[in-house]
């Protein structure tokens, strides 16, 4: 036995990870990487990664640990060290460590021959997708093509696989992610909530690139009906709760300000629990991220609610920054959610705002007036929608909108 493996061997539960020094230096401790006995994998790397910034040869180490990852055969102890190898990946950023650990994480996908092999298989499906996330050199081709050819999901799999298919949804509409998320995923018990919260999700995603108001108000209330189920199937988890009320809040904008209120407040609540269990691995992700965060949900939500009191009882002694608020609402601007150009809720926004605004004289003389000052084309294009056209002169009608700024 090596002096390292007799330090690692005689550590206790709690005791705190010797530094590299301790263990003999940082030639020592890389020398003995490749031929430590596995069991020792998960406190080597707490040590190395512990002791991360101290080190000369950061990318020697994570690489040399990340290939042995997969050796890792403790569920519990493979998710630690995981964890901790996709801090370093970050850290680092090097294409070459990013790329062996992403072998080694689709690795631990295969040879489930146990409960505690599938209970690994399925957080290293989920670390693979999170690192091809991190824009750290590697693509999620790979866990592409491995979810693809899954032929079946062992059960103790399934909740790591329904997280993952719902990272990977947000990038990739691909059709088998709905097929495998619905056949193989979802009928597994434990695995039925975050299945269903993900097609929540989905569903929330068509909303937004729904092009028309009808199909938005389907897909926010589909949205809801899911979220509601996967609140019974995990015991009114706070995450289905909040989106279930975020999408209430949306749909409550067209007439019902007491309903938004009450969702508001709801939302408020989860965010609060879900506050108490996240876990920030210092990075972000690519993609929509407002579709998995209430804090955006949440502040799209409250501007909504301002926007409706502003039509339903706009104050006229201040009426030109309601307007103003109306206009940048009604391209997408000040609305937090919708600033990607590939998310919206326009094709449910605009309608309600046009017949709010026609519904209140002087709101009506406020759009005039902003278009008549030539500020915005967006304001010239509203309006067009809701002022008459024989209030504006021939130099200020507003033109007729242009296809690329319709939702």
């Amino acid at each position: 036995m090596t002096a390292i493996e007799d330090t690692l061997r005689g550590l206790g539960p709690i005791d705190l990870p010797p530094s590299v020094a301790d263990l003999g230096g940082e030639k020592a401790v890389l020398e003995a990487i490749g031929c430590l006995d596995a069991e020792l994998l998960p406190r080597l790397i707490e040590a190395v990664t512990a002791d991360w910034m101290a080190l000369q040869e950061q990318v020697s180490f994570g690489s040399a640990l990340a290939g042995r990852l997969s050796e890792v055969t403790q569920a519990t102890s493979f998710a630690t060290s995981t964890d901790a190898l996709l801090a370093v990946a970050v850290a680092a950023a090097d294409d070459g460590l990013s790329r062996t650990l992403m072998k080694s994480l689709l690795s631990a996908t295969g040879d489930i021959e146990d409960d505690d092999r599938a209970l690994r298989a399925g957080f290293a499906i989920r670390a693979a997708v999170d690192l091809s996330l991190l824009n750290v050199g590697v693509s999620s081709h790979g866990v592409l093509a491995m979810l693809e050819g899954m032929e079946d999901v062992p059960e103790a799999m399934a909740p790591g696989v329904a997280r993952a298919i719902g990272r990977l949804w947000e990038h990739h509409d691909d059709k088998f992610l709905r097929e495998l998320l619905e056949q193989r995923v979802l009928p597994h018990e434990p695995a039925s909530a975050d299945a269903t919260v993900e097609l929540g999700l989905e569903s929330l995603r068509q909303a937004f690139t729904a092009p028309d108001k009808s199909e938005v108000i389907a897909a926010l209330e589909h949205a809801v009906e899911l979220f509601e189920r996967a609140r019974g199937f995990d015991e009114d988890r706070p995450d289905a709760r909040g989106f279930a009320a975020g999408a209430r809040a949306v749909l409550a904008f067209e007439s019902d300000p007491d309903s938004m209120g009450a969702a508001l407040d709801e939302m408020a609540e989860a965010r609060i629990e879900l506050d108490r269990y996240h876990v920030d691995i210092g990075a972000e992700f690519r993609g929509a991220t407002p579709l998995r965060s209430l804090a955006a949900w949440h502040v799209l939500a409250a501007t909504l609610r301002s926007l409706r009191a502003h039509l339903d009882d706009p104050d006229v002694l201040s009426l030109r920054p309601v307007v103003e608020a109306l206009s940048d609402a009604y391209s997408g601007m000040r609305l937090a959610v919708l600033q990607h150009q590939r998310l919206g809720l326009l094709g449910f926004i605009q309608p309600i705002l046009r017949e709010g605004i026609r519904a209140q004289p002087a709101l009506v003389e406020g759009v005039r007036q902003l278009a008549s000052e030539g500020a915005t084309p967006v304001a010239e294009e509203l309006a067009a929608e809701v002022v008459s056209p024989k209030a504006c002169s021939r130099k200020t009608r507003p033109r007729a909108p242009s296809s690329r700024r319709r939702p």
